[in-house]
């Protein structure tokens, strides 16, 4: 893991913060560090963050063994990247697919479903969102400051 869990990083010096990990048992403790990063960063929209990462994450769990978090800041965006070692999927096509489709109607359809939930949470809640052309990492986006 690249941030071993002392203080969270503060200040643009301290940006990109990178985790790595494989194993189960590292997964609480990575989004332990994460709930109090985004906390510290992002006020009141941290648990908003923290649940479309935890999407994310859970997507990455499900289809990859080894999981690369990164999060950096670029001016007032907050950039989460997650990325596993699975065979990927055409995620951008998928966005696309949901971005045509009324969000309310969506989201009811969904309300009974165990499945499908992640990519339109994680749209409706990050300022941006795609894939990379391989389908295993996403990028979320979000304005550190309100509109």
């Amino acid at each position: 893991m690249g941030y071993s869990g002392q203080q969270a990083p503060s200040g643009p010096k301290a940006f990109p913060v990178f985790w790595d990990y494989s194993d189960c048992g590292q997964r609480s403790v990575v989004r332990h560090q994460i709930k109090h990063l985004l906390c510290k960063l992002t006020g009141e929209k941290a648990q908003k963050l923290e649940l479309v990462l935890g999407e994310a994450l859970s997507n990455a769990n499900r289809h990859g063994s080894a999981i690369r978090l990164k999060i950096n800041i670029i001016g007032s965006k907050l950039i989460l990247r997650v990325r596993d070692n699975g065979a990927g999927f055409r995620g951008n096509a998928r966005i696309a697919e949901l971005a045509a489709v009324d969000m309310g109607q969506l989201f009811e359809s969904l309300l009974t479903s165990e499945r499908g939930r992640g990519i339109p949470l994680m749209m409706l809640w990050s300022d941006k969102l795609l894939y990379n052309k391989h389908g295993n990492e996403v990028m979320l986006i979000n304005c550190l400051r309100d509109k």
